[in-house]
C-alpha cells in the first residue's frame, strides 16, 4: 500500500471512534495501511472493487473498525460483506452503509433448540419419500439443473415431471439423477415451478415428494454475472474469493446451491483453507445435508487446530455441535 507523505497531500482519510457517544473524528496525521490481504488481525467487513483513488488499490480488504472517508474527487466501489450489498462508486463516507447484518434463514441450532435445526435430507431422513437432493435452495440460477433425490427402498424406478411457465415433462428414469432435458425449454427466469419426483415399484407408484423452486429474475441475474466478473478480475487467492466474496455474493440473492458449488468446487481442488470447509459446512447445514456438514466440519476443525487458528476453530467447533443436534 502506499503511505501518505503530508497531511496536505492526503486524499483518502482513515477515522476512528472516539468517546461514548460513537463520534467520528478526522485522523491528525497520515495513516500507515496495512495490507489487508495478509493482515490476521482484520476481520474482513468489506472489499474493494473499484477506485479512482491510487491510495486505495482495488481488491484491498476493508477491516472491522476501520472509516473512510472518500472526498469528492475520488470513489470507490465497495463490497459489504456484513450485509452482502455491493456500493456503487462513490464519495463521502462509505463503510457506516455496510455495518447492517444480512438475513439469514438458519436459526440457532443446537441440542438444546432442535426445533430450530434445519430439515434434513439425505440418510438421516428416515421418510421413504424420494427428497430432492439437488437443485439446492429456492432460488435458482441455472435454468437447466441437475435433478437428483434420495433412493427410495423398494423403487425399481422413479417419475420426475417438471411444470411451470413454458415447462412442462414428465420422464421415467432408473437412476436417482436426472440431467436437464436438452430437448425441452429451460425455465425462464423471474418464473416459479414445481419439481415432483414419484417412486415406483413397477408401474405402481408408492411414494412422492414434491419442492418449488423460483428462477432468479433475469435483471439480478445479470448483476451476479456482472459482480462476479469483476471479482475474478481483481485475481485474488481463490481460497479467499469463494468463501468471502462469491460466498455473500450469492447468499444475499439466497443462490445457495451456487455458493455450495463453488465451495466444492475448492475442496475438490485440495483447498488447505478452514475457513472454507467450515463455510461449506454452513451452507450444507443450512440445505439440510448434516452427514455432508459434518464432513467439512471435522476437517475443518483438524485444519485450524494446525494453524492455531482460534477463531476459525470456534466457528468449526460451533458447526460441529450443531451436527451433533441431530443425533
Amino acid at each position: 500500500m502506499v503511505k501518505s507523505s503530508s497531511l496536505l497531500t492526503t486524499v483518502l482519510i482513515i477515522t476512528s471512534l472516539i468517546g461514548f457517544n460513537g463520534a467520528i473524528a478526522l485522523a491528525e496525521k497520515p495513516a500507515t495501511l496495512v495490507n489487508r490481504a495478509t493482515a490476521k488481525s482484520c476481520s474482513p467487513i468489506g472489499r474493494i472493487l473499484t477506485s479512482t483513488d491510487r491510495r486505495w488499490q482495488a481488491g484491498t480488504l476493508l477491516c472491522q473498525g476501520d472509516r473512510l472517508y472518500i472526498p469528492p474527487t475520488a470513489q470507490i466501489g465497495v463490497f459489504c460483506f456484513l450485509n452482502r450489498q455491493i456500493l456503487p462508486p462513490q464519495s463521502g463516507t462509505i463503510l457506516a452503509k455496510c455495518v447492517s447484518q444480512p438475513r439469514t434463514s438458519i436459526r440457532p441450532c443446537s441440542t438444546a433448540t432442535r426445533r430450530f435445526c434445519p430439515k434434513t435430507k439425505g440418510p438421516l431422513d428416515l421418510a421413504s419419500t424420494p427428497e430432492l437432493l439437488s437443485p439446492l435452495g429456492r432460488i435458482l440460477l441455472q435454468g437447466r439443473p441437475r435433478l437428483s433425490w434420495r433412493q427410495v427402498k423398494d423403487a425399481s424406478s422413479y417419475s420426475v415431471s417438471v411444470y411451470g411457465k413454458g415447462v412442462n415433462f414428465v420422464q421415467t428414469v432408473g437412476d436417482t439423477t436426472l440431467s436437464y432435458p436438452q430437448s425441452q425449454p429451460a425455465m425462464a427466469w423471474g418464473s416459479a415451478y414445481k419439481i415432483e419426483v414419484t417412486a415406483l415399484k413397477g408401474d405402481v407408484p408408492f411414494s412422492a415428494a414434491q419442492t418449488t423452486v423460483n428462477m432468479l429474475p433475469e435483471s439480478e441475474a445479470r448483476e451476479i454475472a456482472l459482480a462476479v466478473e469483476r471479482i475474478r478480475q481483481l485475481k485474488l487467492p481463490p481460497d479467499e474469493v469463494a468463501y468471502l466474496d462469491l460466498d455473500r455474493l450469492y447468499m444475499n440473492r439466497e443462490l445457495l446451491g451456487e455458493t455450495i458449488a463453488t465451495l466444492a468446487e475448492r475442496v475438490k481442488a485440495g483447498s488447505q483453507s478452514s475457513s472454507v470447509l467450515r463455510t461449506l459446512g454452513d451452507r450444507y447445514l443450512e440445505a439440510g445435508l448434516v452427514i455432508e456438514a459434518g464432513e467439512q466440519y471435522k476437517k475443518a476443525i483438524d485444519l485450524a487446530q494446525k494453524a492455531e487458528d482460534a477463531q476459525e476453530l470456534s466457528k468449526a467447533q460451533a458447526g460441529w455441535e450443531k451436527v451433533l443436534s441431530y443425533r
